[in-house]
Parts: C-alpha cells; structure tokens; sequence
C-alpha cells in the first residue's frame, strides 16, 4: 500500500455573498431588525482581512483529515455556509457540500473556532449577513520508492 501525501489547499478566493440585497427607505437600525441579508453594500470580512484568514486556518485545520478517514487521492471540497451578526459573531454554520471522510466536520469545527470578523454595512449600518467559503481538502499519493537492489 502506498503512503498518502496529504496536501492542504484553500480556495479563500471564493469567498462571497448571493443572492439579493434587501433594502429599506430609513437608515435607522432598529428599522433592519432581524434581517438577514444575502448581500450588502460593505461585505462582513475576517479582521485582518483575507490574508489572516488564510492564516488562521492553516493553523487551525487538520489537512490530513480526509487520509485519516480513508479517502483516495482526490480533491475534495467542502463548502460552507455560515451568518456573520451585526457584532461579528458566527452561527448557523453548516456544510452545503459534503464530500465526505470528515471533512464537512473539521471544515464546521474551524469555522465555529473562528474569532469575531468585522460585520457587513447595509446604508452605514452593521447588519447580519449570510456568507458562503469554499475549503479545499487534497490528498495525492506518494510515488513509489524505488527498490533497492540486493
């Protein structure tokens, strides 16, 4: 059998929002309430912005993950959907594409380990706003040593 080379990838380019912006006439906070937007004028982001993002999870996720679960070589990409409240706060993290070998659930553990990110502005107002994050697993295999000669 041969040895598996874990290799850690992440597709932190792909951050983004969907859908449609709700919007209101008045720009008064108590008048968003408990709105969920989709996409807003200023996106909620990771302090420190994406390059501590990238930071923050590869210190914080197993990449072997997926090898310790059985999985081929392959890729394998987990994407997750998560809310940023109007303090910054995740919830409502959750796995919208699960390729499986545990990598849904190391994706969701690192997400929820997540310090507070900078909330997302509807009209200069810090709103809930849903975000989606693709992260990319890969496990390749290790060519085969060559054997020594007897």
């Amino acid at each position: 059998m041969t040895m598996k080379k874990i290799l850690f990838t992440t597709l932190l380019l792909s951050v983004g929002l969907f859908g449609f912006a709700q919007t209101k006439d008045s720009s008064s906070k108590s008048d968003y309430g408990d709105i969920l937007f989709t996409a807003v004028q200023v996106e909620s982001e990771f302090k420190g912005g994406i390059k501590s993002w990238i930071d923050f999870i590869r210190k914080t996720l197993n990449p072997e993950v997926p090898a310790n679960n059985g999985a081929p070589a392959g890729k394998y990409v987990v994407d997750v959907s998560f809310v940023v409240d109007a303090e910054g706060v995740l919830s409502d993290i959750k796995a919208t594409r699960d390729p499986g070998y545990g990598t849904a659930n190391e994706a969701i553990r690192v997400f929820k380990l997540s310090p507070k990110w900078l909330p997302g502005y509807q009209n200069g107002i810090a709103v809930k706003s849903r975000k989606r994050q693709k992260i990319t697993f890969v496990v390749e295999e290790e060519p085969e040593k060559p054997k020594k000669k007897s």
